[in-house]
C-alpha cells in the first residue's frame, strides 16, 4: 500500500467537534417498538459521523438487526444507507451498562423454570402415602421440561422504550 493510497477507514468522526467522542457513535431507539429476534429496530443517531468520506448525520436513521438471547436484546447494524450509497459496517450495540446488547430484565429460562415447577409440585400428590411417588417424581421433571423447552420455543416478544439510550460500536475496531 503506498502512502498516498487512502485507507480503508471505516468510521470517522466529525473532526469539527472538539470534546472526545469516544469508541462509540451515540444512538436512541427512534419510537416504542415490540420487537423479537429477526425483527428490525429503528435506531437514530445522535453523533454526526463520516463514513467513508460521507456525512451520517445527527437525526438520521440506522436499522439494525435484533436477536433476543437470555437477559439481552442484541442489535447489529450491517449496513447504513446514506444518500443513495449503501456502506457495509459492522456495528453493534451496547447498553449503558457497557455491555453488548440492551438490557431487558427477566430470564426466560427463569420464568419457565419456575412456572414448570410450581405446576409440576400441584401435581405433586405428596401427602399420600401411593408407592408410586418415584414415577410421580419421574413425571414431575419431565413436566417442567416439556414447558422450559415449550416456553422456549415460543416466540418472545419484548417492548423498547422510545428514547432508550444505547452506543453504537464498531465491531471490528481493536478498543
Amino acid at each position: 500500500k503506498s502512502k498516498n493510497e487512502p485507507t480503508q477507514a471505516f468510521l470517522g468522526l466529525n473532526e469539527s467537534n472538539t470534546h472526545d467522542q469516544g469508541n462509540t457513535i451515540q444512538a436512541v431507539v427512534s419510537h416504542l417498538q415490540t420487537l423479537q429476534t429477526g425483527a428490525t429496530v429503528k435506531i437514530k443517531i445522535l453523533d454526526d459521523v463520516y463514513l467513508n468520506g460521507k456525512l451520517i448525520e445527527a437525526g438520521d436513521f440506522v436499522f439494525g438487526e435484533c436477536d433476543l438471547q437470555n437477559d439481552r436484546l442484541h442489535i447489529k447494524v450491517n449496513s447504513i444507507l446514506v444518500k443513495n450509497s449503501i456502506f457495509t459496517v459492522s456495528l453493534t450495540a451496547f447498553d449503558l451498562d457497557g455491555q453488548e446488547g440492551i438490557y431487558i430484565p427477566g430470564s426466560i429460562a427463569n420464568d419457565a423454570s419456575k412456572q414448570a415447577t410450581a405446576n409440576a409440585m400441584q401435581d405433586l400428590q405428596l401427602l399420600s402415602a401411593d408407592p408410586s411417588i418415584g414415577a410421580q417424581a419421574a413425571s414431575a421433571g419431565i413436566q417442567t421440561a416439556k414447558t422450559l423447552i415449550g416456553k422456549r420455543t415460543r416466540t418472545v416478544k419484548v417492548q423498547v422504550e422510545s428514547g432508550y439510550k444505547l452506543f453504537l460500536k464498531d465491531k471490528n475496531s481493536k478498543d
